[in-house]
């Protein structure tokens, strides 16, 4: 809640602004954690995959979890 306040006493809401700011002043470690526990879900196998079709160790981290 009170990052919500902050933002919106930024003006911030609706707006990518808060994706994109926190990332140059550091990054929570809660939320390292939970992209670490979410990528230990994706499945070796779609990694293999990205692999085999050309993609990048760094392109299939970006685009397997959106898929």
């Amino acid at each position: 809640m009170p990052l919500f306040l902050l933002y919106k006493g930024l003006g911030w809401i609706d707006t990518f602004k808060p994706l994109v700011v926190p990332t140059y002043f550091g990054v929570n470690a809660f939320y390292i954690f939970l992209l670490r526990q979410f990528f230990k879900t994706v499945p070796t196998e779609m990694d293999d995959a990205a692999r085999v079709d050309g993609c990048t160790t760094f392109g299939s981290s970006g685009t397997l979890p959106c898929r």
